[in-house]
Protein backbone atom coordinates (compact mmCIF):
# COMPACT_ATOMS: atom_id res chain seq x y z
CA UNK A 1 0.00 0.00 0.00
CA UNK A 2 0.83 3.38 -0.53
CA UNK A 3 1.63 5.77 1.98
CA UNK A 4 -1.67 7.02 1.90
CA UNK A 5 -4.44 8.55 4.28
CA UNK A 6 -4.68 7.14 8.33
CA UNK A 7 -6.89 7.86 10.75
CA UNK A 8 -5.12 7.88 13.91
CA UNK A 9 -5.57 6.50 17.73
CA UNK A 10 -2.85 8.05 20.38
CA UNK A 11 -0.85 7.43 23.08
CA UNK A 12 2.90 6.02 23.83
CA UNK A 13 2.85 3.01 21.46
CA UNK A 14 1.69 5.55 18.64
CA UNK A 15 -1.18 5.33 16.21
CA UNK A 16 -2.99 6.70 12.78
CA UNK A 17 -5.77 7.73 9.69
CA UNK A 18 -7.45 10.16 5.17
CA UNK A 19 -10.02 13.46 1.22
CA UNK A 20 -9.08 15.01 -2.76
CA UNK A 21 -8.31 18.25 -4.83
CA UNK A 22 -6.06 19.34 -7.49
CA UNK A 23 -3.50 21.87 -6.96
CA UNK A 24 -4.84 25.43 -7.74
CA UNK A 25 -8.76 24.54 -7.55
CA UNK A 26 -10.86 26.56 -5.68
CA UNK A 27 -11.69 24.53 -2.20
CA UNK A 28 -14.52 22.41 -2.84
CA UNK A 29 -17.59 22.12 -0.87
CA UNK A 30 -17.35 19.82 2.30
CA UNK A 31 -14.04 20.77 3.07
CA UNK A 32 -14.40 19.80 6.76
CA UNK A 33 -14.79 16.35 5.81
CA UNK A 34 -11.15 16.25 5.55
CA UNK A 35 -10.72 16.90 8.77
CA UNK A 36 -9.90 13.18 10.33
CA UNK A 37 -12.48 12.07 12.75
CA UNK A 38 -9.79 11.86 15.68
CA UNK A 39 -8.81 15.75 15.06
CA UNK A 40 -12.28 16.13 15.46
CA UNK A 41 -12.52 14.49 18.61
CA UNK A 42 -10.18 17.00 19.72
CA UNK A 43 -11.19 20.30 18.29
CA UNK A 44 -14.78 19.42 19.79
CA UNK A 45 -13.25 19.00 22.89
CA UNK A 46 -11.65 22.59 22.93
CA UNK A 47 -14.87 24.17 21.57
CA UNK A 48 -16.31 22.10 25.13
CA UNK A 49 -13.29 22.19 27.31
CA UNK A 50 -11.45 24.82 26.10
CA UNK A 51 -7.56 24.63 26.10
CA UNK A 52 -7.17 22.41 29.38
CA UNK A 53 -9.91 20.23 27.66
CA UNK A 54 -7.31 20.13 24.98
CA UNK A 55 -4.62 19.71 26.98
CA UNK A 56 -5.84 16.78 28.94
CA UNK A 57 -7.17 14.60 25.72
CA UNK A 58 -3.56 15.08 23.82
CA UNK A 59 -1.63 14.00 27.00
CA UNK A 60 -3.99 11.18 27.28
CA UNK A 61 -3.13 10.36 23.62
CA UNK A 62 0.68 10.98 24.06
CA UNK A 63 0.42 13.83 21.31
CA UNK A 64 3.08 16.42 22.48
CA UNK A 65 1.90 19.82 22.63
CA UNK A 66 3.94 22.80 21.92
CA UNK A 67 4.01 25.85 23.77
CA UNK A 68 3.85 29.24 21.90
CA UNK A 69 3.43 33.30 23.58
CA UNK A 70 -0.08 32.32 21.42
CA UNK A 71 -0.70 29.18 23.90
CA UNK A 72 -1.07 25.73 22.91
CA UNK A 73 -0.29 24.94 19.62
CA UNK A 74 -1.74 21.48 18.33
CA UNK A 75 0.48 19.07 15.30
CA UNK A 76 -1.50 17.98 12.80
CA UNK A 77 -0.49 15.86 9.65
CA UNK A 78 -1.50 16.80 6.36
CA UNK A 79 -1.58 14.51 3.09
CA UNK A 80 -1.22 15.69 -0.47
CA UNK A 81 -3.71 15.06 -2.73
CA UNK A 82 -3.08 12.20 -5.33
CA UNK A 83 -0.24 14.11 -7.53
CA UNK A 84 0.75 16.70 -5.13
CA UNK A 85 4.35 16.29 -3.32
CA UNK A 86 4.87 17.88 -0.43
CA UNK A 87 6.63 20.92 -1.63
CA UNK A 88 3.52 21.56 -3.64
CA UNK A 89 1.70 22.66 -0.37
CA UNK A 90 1.87 26.56 0.20
CA UNK A 91 3.71 27.50 3.94
CA UNK A 92 2.28 30.58 3.27
CA UNK A 93 -1.48 29.47 2.63
CA UNK A 94 -1.08 27.59 5.68
CA UNK A 95 -0.08 30.73 7.33
CA UNK A 96 -2.63 32.64 6.42
CA UNK A 97 -4.83 30.45 8.02
CA UNK A 98 -3.29 30.03 10.94
CA UNK A 99 -0.80 27.64 11.24
CA UNK A 100 3.10 27.28 10.73
CA UNK A 101 5.02 24.32 9.13
CA UNK A 102 7.22 22.65 11.21
CA UNK A 103 8.39 19.76 9.31
CA UNK A 104 8.27 17.89 5.65
CA UNK A 105 8.92 14.66 4.41
CA UNK A 106 8.28 12.99 1.22
CA UNK A 107 4.95 11.76 2.05
CA UNK A 108 3.72 14.25 4.87
CA UNK A 109 3.98 17.97 5.96
CA UNK A 110 3.35 18.71 9.69
CA UNK A 111 1.73 21.92 11.37
CA UNK A 112 1.50 23.87 14.21
CA UNK A 113 -1.67 25.49 15.04
CA UNK A 114 -3.68 26.90 17.37
CA UNK A 115 -7.03 24.47 18.46
CA UNK A 116 -9.06 27.52 17.89
CA UNK A 117 -7.67 27.60 14.12
CA UNK A 118 -6.90 24.02 13.27
CA UNK A 119 -10.29 23.64 11.39
CA UNK A 120 -9.53 26.28 8.91
CA UNK A 121 -6.76 23.90 7.47
CA UNK A 122 -9.36 22.05 5.94
CA UNK A 123 -9.77 25.21 3.35
CA UNK A 124 -5.96 24.25 1.85
CA UNK A 125 -5.55 23.59 -2.09
CA UNK A 126 -3.98 20.78 -2.54
CA UNK A 127 -4.23 18.78 0.69
CA UNK A 128 -6.82 15.70 0.74
CA UNK A 129 -6.55 14.84 4.84
CA UNK A 130 -5.42 16.86 7.89
CA UNK A 131 -5.39 14.37 10.68
CA UNK A 132 -3.43 13.86 14.64
CA UNK A 133 0.05 11.90 13.96
CA UNK A 134 0.36 8.31 14.16
CA UNK A 135 0.61 8.09 18.09
CA UNK A 136 3.89 5.37 18.71
CA UNK A 137 5.25 4.17 22.46
CA UNK A 138 8.17 2.48 23.20
CA UNK A 139 7.86 -0.90 23.65
CA UNK A 140 9.37 -0.14 27.36
CA UNK A 141 28.60 -3.80 26.97
CA UNK A 142 29.49 -0.59 26.55
CA UNK A 143 31.03 0.65 30.11
CA UNK A 144 31.22 -1.34 33.31
CA UNK A 145 27.65 -2.19 33.28
CA UNK A 146 27.23 -4.81 30.46
CA UNK A 147 23.93 -6.63 29.40
CA UNK A 148 23.68 -10.12 30.31
CA UNK A 149 22.66 -10.55 26.79
CA UNK A 150 26.14 -10.08 25.43
CA UNK A 151 27.25 -13.84 27.08
CA UNK A 152 23.90 -15.11 26.31
CA UNK A 153 24.09 -14.75 22.89
CA UNK A 154 27.51 -15.68 22.12
CA UNK A 155 28.60 -12.08 21.47
CA UNK A 156 31.36 -12.01 23.66
CA UNK A 157 33.24 -14.86 22.37
CA UNK A 158 32.53 -12.78 18.54
CA UNK A 159 34.07 -9.81 20.35
CA UNK A 160 37.14 -11.10 20.94
CA UNK A 161 37.26 -10.34 17.12
CA UNK A 162 34.73 -8.12 16.25
CA UNK A 163 33.47 -5.26 18.00
CA UNK A 164 31.53 -3.55 15.17
CA UNK A 165 34.20 -1.33 14.46
CA UNK A 166 33.72 1.01 11.08
CA UNK A 167 30.38 0.17 11.47
CA UNK A 168 27.47 2.80 11.93
CA UNK A 169 24.17 1.61 13.32
CA UNK A 170 21.22 4.08 14.74
CA UNK A 171 19.05 4.00 17.40
CA UNK A 172 15.24 5.86 16.04
CA UNK A 173 13.41 6.36 19.28
CA UNK A 174 10.89 8.50 20.68
CA UNK A 175 13.54 10.33 23.42
CA UNK A 176 16.99 10.69 24.45
CA UNK A 177 16.57 12.13 28.13
CA UNK A 178 19.34 11.69 30.34
CA UNK A 179 21.77 10.88 27.47
CA UNK A 180 24.73 13.42 28.51
CA UNK A 181 24.65 11.66 31.96
CA UNK A 182 24.81 8.20 30.35
CA UNK A 183 27.58 9.45 27.95
CA UNK A 184 29.31 10.94 31.24
CA UNK A 185 29.47 7.72 33.55
CA UNK A 186 31.11 5.96 30.48
CA UNK A 187 28.47 3.92 29.37
CA UNK A 188 27.56 5.41 25.85
CA UNK A 189 30.42 6.66 23.93
CA UNK A 190 31.45 10.50 23.79
CA UNK A 191 31.24 10.48 19.85
CA UNK A 192 27.33 9.41 19.84
CA UNK A 193 25.76 11.42 16.82
CA UNK A 194 22.43 12.91 17.34
CA UNK A 195 19.60 14.36 15.22
CA UNK A 196 16.43 15.70 16.75
CA UNK A 197 13.27 15.69 13.72
CA UNK A 198 10.75 16.29 16.44
CA UNK A 199 11.99 19.60 16.97
CA UNK A 200 11.43 19.35 21.11
CA UNK A 201 14.87 18.88 21.89
CA UNK A 202 17.15 15.53 22.09
CA UNK A 203 17.06 14.75 25.76
CA UNK A 204 13.16 15.26 25.93
CA UNK A 205 10.54 13.10 26.53
CA UNK A 206 11.83 9.56 27.69
CA UNK A 207 14.84 7.72 28.68
CA UNK A 208 13.70 4.81 26.61
CA UNK A 209 16.35 5.20 23.59
CA UNK A 210 19.12 5.76 26.03
CA UNK A 211 18.90 2.28 27.19
CA UNK A 212 17.86 1.19 24.43
CA UNK A 213 21.48 2.34 23.20
CA UNK A 214 22.95 0.82 26.01
CA UNK A 215 21.73 -2.78 24.93
CA UNK A 216 22.96 -2.08 21.15
CA UNK A 217 26.62 -0.88 22.24
CA UNK A 218 27.23 -3.30 24.64
CA UNK A 219 26.71 -6.03 21.86
CA UNK A 220 29.33 -4.02 19.53
CA UNK A 221 31.06 -1.93 21.55
CA UNK A 222 32.85 -0.29 18.86
CA UNK A 223 29.94 0.81 16.26
CA UNK A 224 30.00 4.49 15.57
CA UNK A 225 26.18 4.92 17.15
CA UNK A 226 23.60 7.28 16.14
CA UNK A 227 21.01 8.21 18.46
CA UNK A 228 17.84 9.51 16.38
CA UNK A 229 14.70 11.31 17.55
CA UNK A 230 11.20 10.87 16.56
CA UNK A 231 8.00 11.30 17.23
CA UNK A 232 5.62 10.67 14.74
CA UNK A 233 5.51 9.69 10.62
CA UNK A 234 7.12 12.76 9.41
CA UNK A 235 9.86 11.83 11.26
CA UNK A 236 10.16 8.43 10.95
CA UNK A 237 10.21 8.98 7.39
CA UNK A 238 12.74 11.60 7.33
CA UNK A 239 15.33 9.56 9.83
CA UNK A 240 14.57 7.08 7.42
CA UNK A 241 16.31 9.12 4.29
CA UNK A 242 18.94 10.35 6.51
CA UNK A 243 19.78 6.62 7.08
CA UNK A 244 19.95 6.44 3.50
CA UNK A 245 22.37 9.55 3.14
CA UNK A 246 24.70 8.68 5.79
CA UNK A 247 25.47 5.24 4.84
CA UNK A 248 23.42 4.16 8.14
CA UNK A 249 22.81 0.19 7.24
CA UNK A 250 21.66 -0.97 10.45
CA UNK A 251 19.03 0.96 12.57
CA UNK A 252 16.94 -0.50 16.06
CA UNK A 253 13.28 0.91 16.49
CA UNK A 254 11.89 -0.10 19.40
CA UNK A 255 8.71 1.73 18.92
CA UNK A 256 5.10 0.22 18.45
CA UNK A 257 2.52 2.03 16.07
CA UNK A 258 -1.30 1.00 16.28
CA UNK A 259 -4.08 2.27 13.59
CA UNK A 260 -2.04 2.85 11.05
CA UNK A 261 -2.78 -0.40 9.21
CA UNK A 262 -4.59 -3.65 9.72
CA UNK A 263 -1.23 -5.62 10.76
CA UNK A 264 -0.28 -7.01 7.35
CA UNK A 265 2.49 -4.93 5.57
CA UNK A 266 0.58 -2.24 4.80
CA UNK A 267 0.33 1.50 6.13
CA UNK A 268 2.46 4.44 6.34
CA UNK A 269 4.63 3.12 9.00
CA UNK A 270 5.41 0.02 6.86
CA UNK A 271 5.32 1.85 3.86
CA UNK A 272 8.72 3.31 5.66
CA UNK A 273 10.52 0.60 7.09
CA UNK A 274 9.64 -1.86 3.98
CA UNK A 275 10.73 1.35 1.47
CA UNK A 276 14.40 1.39 3.64
CA UNK A 277 14.61 -1.64 3.74
CA UNK A 278 14.00 -2.74 0.01
CA UNK A 279 15.70 0.29 -1.59
CA UNK A 280 18.39 1.47 1.05
CA UNK A 281 19.55 -1.98 2.32
CA UNK A 282 19.02 -0.98 6.14
CA UNK A 283 18.38 -3.60 8.58
CA UNK A 284 16.01 -2.83 10.85
CA UNK A 285 15.52 -4.37 13.82
CA UNK A 286 12.53 -3.93 15.67
CA UNK A 287 10.35 -4.77 19.31
CA UNK A 288 7.41 -7.25 18.58
CA UNK A 289 5.65 -5.25 21.09
CA UNK A 290 4.37 -5.82 24.53
CA UNK A 291 0.69 -6.31 23.78
CA UNK A 292 0.12 -10.34 24.30
CA UNK A 293 -2.05 -9.43 27.41
CA UNK A 294 -3.43 -6.59 26.10
CA UNK A 295 -4.84 -7.42 22.62
CA UNK A 296 -8.03 -9.30 21.59
CA UNK A 297 -8.75 -10.43 17.73
CA UNK A 298 -11.60 -12.11 16.46
CA UNK A 299 -14.10 -12.33 13.85
CA UNK A 300 -17.83 -10.15 14.30
CA UNK A 301 -19.36 -12.96 16.46
CA UNK A 302 -23.36 -11.50 17.73
CA UNK A 303 -25.25 -14.69 18.20
CA UNK A 304 -28.04 -13.16 20.66
CA UNK A 305 -28.39 -9.86 17.90
CA UNK A 306 -27.94 -7.33 20.13
CA UNK A 307 -25.94 -5.64 18.18
CA UNK A 308 -22.54 -6.26 20.16
CA UNK A 309 -19.78 -7.84 19.52
CA UNK A 310 -19.27 -10.89 21.51
CA UNK A 311 -15.55 -11.46 22.62
CA UNK A 312 -16.84 -15.12 23.71
CA UNK A 313 -19.82 -16.96 23.19
CA UNK A 314 -22.06 -15.62 26.05
CA UNK A 315 -19.85 -12.27 27.09
CA UNK A 316 -20.18 -8.74 24.88
CA UNK A 317 -17.89 -6.99 27.61
CA UNK A 318 -14.22 -6.61 27.48
CA UNK A 319 -12.57 -6.59 30.82
CA UNK A 320 -9.82 -3.88 31.38
CA UNK A 321 -7.39 -4.41 34.06
CA UNK A 322 -6.92 -2.23 36.80
CA UNK A 323 -4.64 1.59 36.14
CA UNK A 324 -3.13 4.09 38.16
CA UNK A 325 -3.82 6.64 35.46
CA UNK A 326 -5.34 7.26 31.87
CA UNK A 327 -6.12 4.14 29.83
CA UNK A 328 -6.71 3.99 26.04
CA UNK A 329 -7.88 1.13 24.14
CA UNK A 330 -8.38 1.68 20.25
CA UNK A 331 -10.27 -0.28 17.61
CA UNK A 332 -9.76 -0.98 14.57
CA UNK A 333 -10.87 -3.54 11.97
CA UNK A 334 -10.00 -5.11 8.20
CA UNK A 335 -11.48 -2.58 5.51
CA UNK A 336 -8.90 0.36 5.13
CA UNK A 337 -9.52 1.71 1.79
CA UNK A 338 -13.27 0.98 1.70
CA UNK A 339 -14.60 1.47 5.07
CA UNK A 340 -18.15 0.21 4.59
CA UNK A 341 -19.12 -1.37 8.23
CA UNK A 342 -19.54 1.36 10.88
CA UNK A 343 -18.65 0.68 14.72
CA UNK A 344 -18.40 2.21 17.87
CA UNK A 345 -16.52 1.59 20.89
CA UNK A 346 -17.75 2.40 24.02
CA UNK A 347 -16.09 2.02 27.90
CA UNK A 348 -18.54 1.24 30.80
CA UNK A 349 -18.06 1.64 34.55
CA UNK A 350 -19.07 -1.03 37.09
CA UNK A 351 -22.36 0.54 37.01
CA UNK A 352 -22.92 0.52 33.36
CA UNK A 353 -22.70 4.34 32.83
CA UNK A 354 -20.47 5.34 29.83
CA UNK A 355 -17.28 6.41 31.25
CA UNK A 356 -15.84 7.27 27.73
CA UNK A 357 -16.92 6.65 23.91
CA UNK A 358 -15.93 6.43 19.83
CA UNK A 359 -18.09 7.46 17.68
CA UNK A 360 -16.50 8.52 14.15
CA UNK A 361 -18.46 7.50 11.26
CA UNK A 362 -16.84 5.29 8.98
CA UNK A 363 -18.70 5.24 5.14
CA UNK A 364 -16.30 4.97 2.51
CA UNK A 365 -13.00 7.58 2.58
CA UNK A 366 -12.51 7.25 6.73
CA UNK A 367 -10.24 4.87 8.15
CA UNK A 368 -12.03 1.78 10.23
CA UNK A 369 -10.63 2.65 13.33
CA UNK A 370 -11.88 3.96 16.87
CA UNK A 371 -10.16 4.99 19.98
CA UNK A 372 -11.08 5.82 23.70
CA UNK A 373 -9.08 7.41 26.68
CA UNK A 374 -10.12 8.02 30.17
CA UNK A 375 -9.25 8.10 33.97
CA UNK A 376 -9.07 5.11 35.51
CA UNK A 377 -11.20 5.79 38.91
CA UNK A 378 -11.42 2.51 41.32
CA UNK A 379 -14.09 3.76 42.84
CA UNK A 380 -16.35 3.34 39.37
CA UNK A 381 -14.62 -0.16 38.48
CA UNK A 382 -14.75 -2.64 37.13
CA UNK A 383 -14.66 -0.85 33.62
CA UNK A 384 -15.61 -3.15 30.38
CA UNK A 385 -15.13 -2.28 26.62
CA UNK A 386 -17.86 -3.26 24.17
CA UNK A 387 -17.94 -2.74 20.03
CA UNK A 388 -21.49 -1.55 19.21
CA UNK A 389 -22.19 -2.52 15.55
CA UNK A 390 -24.12 0.88 13.52
CA UNK A 391 -24.45 -0.15 10.23
CA UNK A 392 -22.80 -1.88 6.70
CA UNK A 393 -21.95 -5.27 6.43
CA UNK A 394 -20.58 -8.14 9.23
CA UNK A 395 -19.55 -10.70 6.42
CA UNK A 396 -16.14 -11.74 6.72
CA UNK A 397 -15.38 -8.47 9.41
CA UNK A 398 -11.97 -9.40 11.04
CA UNK A 399 -11.57 -6.89 14.39
CA UNK A 400 -8.79 -6.22 16.62
CA UNK A 401 -8.43 -4.28 19.90
CA UNK A 402 -5.34 -3.25 21.90
CA UNK A 403 -4.70 -0.79 24.82
CA UNK A 404 -1.26 0.46 26.09
CA UNK A 405 -2.27 0.26 29.67
CA UNK A 406 -3.59 -2.14 30.88
CA UNK A 407 -4.73 -6.27 29.99
CA UNK A 408 -7.97 -7.43 29.03
CA UNK A 409 -10.00 -9.87 29.74
CA UNK A 410 -10.18 -12.11 27.86
CA UNK A 411 -7.07 -11.30 26.09
CA UNK A 412 -5.81 -13.42 22.39
CA UNK A 413 -2.46 -13.44 22.73
CA UNK A 414 -2.02 -14.30 18.80
CA UNK A 415 -1.49 -11.93 16.33
CA UNK A 416 -0.52 -9.17 18.88
CA UNK A 417 2.39 -7.43 16.97
CA UNK A 418 1.63 -3.82 16.28
CA UNK A 419 3.34 -2.10 13.32
CA UNK A 420 5.96 -2.25 12.30
CA UNK A 421 6.43 -5.39 13.47
CA UNK A 422 4.41 -6.96 10.79
CA UNK A 423 6.40 -5.56 8.08
CA UNK A 424 8.26 -7.74 5.89
CA UNK A 425 11.48 -4.95 6.01
CA UNK A 426 11.84 -5.45 9.72
CA UNK A 427 12.95 -8.68 11.84
CA UNK A 428 11.07 -8.20 14.72
CA UNK A 429 12.14 -9.67 18.34
CA UNK A 430 10.13 -11.12 20.95
CA UNK A 431 11.23 -11.55 24.70
CA UNK A 432 12.16 -14.42 26.70
CA UNK A 433 13.60 -13.59 30.32
CA UNK A 434 17.50 -13.49 30.73
CA UNK A 435 16.83 -15.73 33.37
CA UNK A 436 15.60 -18.67 31.08
CA UNK A 437 17.57 -17.61 27.75
CA UNK A 438 20.33 -20.55 28.82
CA UNK A 439 17.01 -23.50 29.25
CA UNK A 440 15.94 -25.22 26.28
CA UNK A 441 12.73 -24.37 25.30
CA UNK A 442 12.71 -21.57 27.65
CA UNK A 443 9.10 -19.87 27.90
CA UNK A 444 8.52 -16.40 26.53
CA UNK A 445 7.58 -13.01 28.18
CA UNK A 446 3.90 -13.45 29.20
CA UNK A 447 3.59 -9.50 27.80
CA UNK A 448 5.55 -10.93 24.65
CA UNK A 449 3.63 -10.03 21.65
CA UNK A 450 2.89 -13.31 18.45
CA UNK A 451 1.93 -13.97 15.41
CA UNK A 452 1.20 -14.72 12.65
CA UNK A 453 0.31 -11.50 11.23
CA UNK A 454 -3.15 -10.84 10.32
CA UNK A 455 -2.48 -11.62 6.74
CA UNK A 456 -0.78 -14.89 7.78
CA UNK A 457 2.67 -14.20 7.86
CA UNK A 458 4.98 -15.69 10.90
CA UNK A 459 6.21 -13.49 13.43
CA UNK A 460 8.10 -12.47 15.41
CA UNK A 461 11.11 -13.63 13.61
CA UNK A 462 13.32 -14.20 16.72
CA UNK A 463 13.61 -14.22 20.60
CA UNK A 464 16.36 -12.26 22.43
CA UNK A 465 16.73 -11.61 26.15
CA UNK A 466 15.26 -9.01 28.48
CA UNK A 467 15.35 -8.23 31.69
CA UNK A 468 18.88 -7.66 31.55
CA UNK A 469 21.01 -4.42 33.16
CA UNK A 470 21.33 -0.91 31.57
CA UNK A 471 22.99 2.20 33.55
CA UNK A 472 19.54 4.09 32.88
CA UNK A 473 17.14 1.31 34.39
CA UNK A 474 19.16 -0.65 36.68
CA UNK A 475 20.39 -4.50 37.26
CA UNK A 476 18.13 -6.89 35.86
CA UNK A 477 15.68 -4.15 35.03
CA UNK A 478 15.34 -3.44 31.30
CA UNK A 479 12.14 -5.58 30.44
CA UNK A 480 10.17 -5.56 27.61
CA UNK A 481 10.77 -6.19 23.73
CA UNK A 482 12.12 -3.00 23.39
CA UNK A 483 15.55 -4.37 24.77
CA UNK A 484 15.51 -7.70 22.80
CA UNK A 485 15.42 -5.69 19.83
CA UNK A 486 18.48 -3.82 19.92
CA UNK A 487 20.14 -7.35 20.58
CA UNK A 488 19.91 -8.18 17.17
CA UNK A 489 21.01 -4.75 15.84
CA UNK A 490 24.24 -4.96 17.68
CA UNK A 491 24.73 -8.31 16.39
CA UNK A 492 23.71 -7.22 13.03
CA UNK A 493 26.67 -4.79 13.55
CA UNK A 494 29.12 -7.50 14.58
CA UNK A 495 28.52 -9.29 11.43
CA UNK A 496 28.69 -6.10 8.94
CA UNK A 497 32.40 -5.71 10.11
CA UNK A 498 33.15 -8.98 9.25
CA UNK A 499 31.37 -9.71 6.22
CA UNK A 500 31.03 -6.30 5.18
CA UNK A 501 27.86 -3.86 3.86
CA UNK A 502 25.51 -7.03 2.90
CA UNK A 503 21.52 -7.30 2.11
CA UNK A 504 19.29 -7.17 5.02
CA UNK A 505 18.71 -11.21 4.35
CA UNK A 506 21.96 -12.30 4.47
CA UNK A 507 22.07 -10.88 8.55
CA UNK A 508 18.56 -12.65 8.92
CA UNK A 509 20.38 -15.96 7.34
CA UNK A 510 22.84 -16.11 9.59
CA UNK A 511 20.94 -15.12 12.37
CA UNK A 512 18.74 -18.55 10.82
CA UNK A 513 21.83 -20.78 11.04
CA UNK A 514 22.70 -20.02 14.36
CA UNK A 515 19.34 -20.13 15.87
CA UNK A 516 18.43 -22.20 18.90
CA UNK A 517 14.74 -23.59 18.32
CA UNK A 518 11.99 -22.56 20.44
CA UNK A 519 8.85 -24.93 19.90
CA UNK A 520 7.66 -26.24 17.12
CA UNK A 521 7.33 -26.42 14.13
CA UNK A 522 10.36 -23.76 13.48
CA UNK A 523 9.93 -21.05 12.46
CA UNK A 524 6.45 -20.56 14.88
CA UNK A 525 4.55 -17.31 15.83
CA UNK A 526 6.22 -17.75 19.16
CA UNK A 527 9.43 -17.11 18.48
CA UNK A 528 9.81 -17.23 15.19
CA UNK A 529 13.40 -18.74 14.23
CA UNK A 530 14.24 -19.20 17.76
CA UNK A 531 16.71 -17.79 20.55
CA UNK A 532 19.10 -14.78 18.50
CA UNK A 533 22.98 -17.09 18.89
CA UNK A 534 25.87 -14.65 17.26
CA UNK A 535 27.52 -17.47 16.89
CA UNK A 536 27.44 -21.32 17.14
CA UNK A 537 29.28 -23.40 19.84
CA UNK A 538 32.48 -23.05 21.29
CA UNK A 539 34.30 -26.05 20.68
CA UNK A 540 37.61 -27.24 22.79
CA UNK A 541 39.43 -30.28 23.57
CA UNK A 542 39.06 -31.55 27.25
CA UNK A 543 41.65 -33.10 29.20
CA UNK A 544 41.55 -36.82 27.99
CA UNK A 545 41.43 -34.95 24.31
CA UNK A 546 37.69 -35.56 24.22
CA UNK A 547 35.75 -32.30 22.26
CA UNK A 548 33.53 -30.52 24.50
CA UNK A 549 31.01 -28.39 23.31
CA UNK A 550 30.09 -25.37 25.23
CA UNK A 551 26.98 -23.46 24.53
CA UNK A 552 27.73 -19.54 25.08
CA UNK A 553 24.46 -19.14 27.21
CA UNK A 554 24.92 -22.48 29.62
CA UNK A 555 28.35 -20.45 29.75
CA UNK A 556 27.18 -17.76 30.62
CA UNK A 557 24.66 -19.51 33.78
CA UNK A 558 27.80 -20.75 35.14
CA UNK A 559 29.97 -17.59 35.23
CA UNK A 560 26.59 -15.78 36.60
CA UNK A 561 26.08 -18.45 39.48
CA UNK A 562 30.17 -18.07 40.12
CA UNK A 563 28.96 -13.85 40.51
CA UNK A 564 26.48 -14.24 42.53
CA UNK A 565 28.60 -15.22 45.02
CA UNK A 566 30.81 -12.63 44.88
CA UNK A 567 29.09 -9.76 47.11
CA UNK A 568 30.69 -7.73 49.69
CA UNK A 569 29.79 -7.15 53.54
CA UNK A 570 27.01 -4.53 52.30
CA UNK A 571 25.49 -7.47 49.74
CA UNK A 572 26.66 -4.99 46.39
CA UNK A 573 27.56 -7.13 43.82
CA UNK A 574 31.40 -7.42 43.21
CA UNK A 575 31.25 -8.17 39.77
CA UNK A 576 29.25 -5.19 38.85
CA UNK A 577 31.83 -2.57 40.51
CA UNK A 578 33.47 -0.46 37.78
CA UNK A 579 36.87 -1.75 37.16
CA UNK A 580 39.65 0.85 37.87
Amino acid sequence: MALASRAIGLLALMLVLPARMAEGAAPAQGTSERLAPMLLQLLDEYDRAGEDGVRRMAAARRIELRESARGALLPVILEPSAGISTRQIDAREIEALGGRVDAVSESFVRVLVLPSEARRLAELNGVRVVRTPTLATPVSGFGSIVSESVALTGANVFQESFTGAGVKAAVVDLGFQGLSTVIAAGELPANAITMDFTGTGIESTTPHGVAVAEELMDMAPGVQLYCLKIGDEVDLQNAATYLSQNGIHIANHSVAWVLAGYYDDTGPINDIINSSHDNDGVFWSVAAGNAAQSHWRGPWSDPDQDGRLNFTPTQNTLGLGLSDGTITVFLNWNQYGNSVTNLDLYVLDGTGAVAASSTNPQNGPQDPAEAVSFSYDPARAPYTAEVVWVSGPTTGLDITLFSFDNTFSPAVASSSTMDPADAHGATAMGAIPESSYAQTNPPLEPYSSQGPTTDGRVKPDFCAPDGTSTYTYGTLSSYGTSFAAPIAAGAAALWQQKLGVVAPSEFVSTFVNFARPVGAPIPNSLCGSGELMVSGPTVSCGTAGELIVVLPALLWLRRRRERRALRGSDGTDLARRPQV
